[in-house]
């Protein structure tokens, strides 16, 4: 994964670690059903 969707998620520090995974999680999916 490239560091710019990391920097995205960067703007929800405040989100938890799991949240941020269900966000990549889902971002993955939509990419490669």
């Amino acid at each position: 994964m490239s560091k710019s969707l990391y920097e995205t998620l960067d703007v929800s520090q405040d989100a938890s670690a799991e949240e941020i995974k269900k966000s990549l999680s889902t971002f993955s999916s939509q990419i490669s059903p």
